[in-house]
């Protein structure tokens, strides 16, 4: 996504939009930011709610339908990033979303607009 800065006005030209995810225990949240600023205008803010963390205390597992919804939420935020022209993405899964049990799902995690799948660790969530 190539802008001119009289595109729009006061928007500024500070390179490709930056995109976040939040992966938590309830809900998983998109965030598209102008670009790396000191202080980035959001452009794009949505929230899922998941409840990917409702079974953890009684089974040490996230929820099956709450992991389905997860990961179609998160193809869909893949798709929206790759429209607006986000070229890096950072993830940060959360407690428990951040727990071993994300570990069997890193092979469903949804591709990067890069073509490169996303590997969820309590670090943070790394290209393959």
């Amino acid at each position: 996504m190539n802008r001119r800065k009289d595109d729009a006005q006061g928007r500024l030209d500070d390179g490709p939009p930056l995109a976040v995810v939040d992966i938590g225990s309830n809900s998983v949240r998109l965030v598209v930011y102008e670009g790396l600023t000191r202080s980035p205008t959001p452009l794009f803010n949505e929230k899922a709610l998941c409840g990917l963390g409702r079974e953890v205390q009684s089974t040490g597992l996230l929820a099956p339908d709450a992991v389905e919804h997860a990961l179609s939420t998160l193809r869909r935020y893949s798709a929206l990033c790759a429209t607006m022209g986000a070229k890096k993405v950072l993830a940060l899964p959360r407690p428990p979303a951040a727990t071993p049990a994300m570990g069997a799902l890193s092979s469903d995690l949804p591709k990067k607009p890069s073509g490169r799948r996303l590997r969820c660790s309590l670090a943070g969530v790394k290209p393959n």
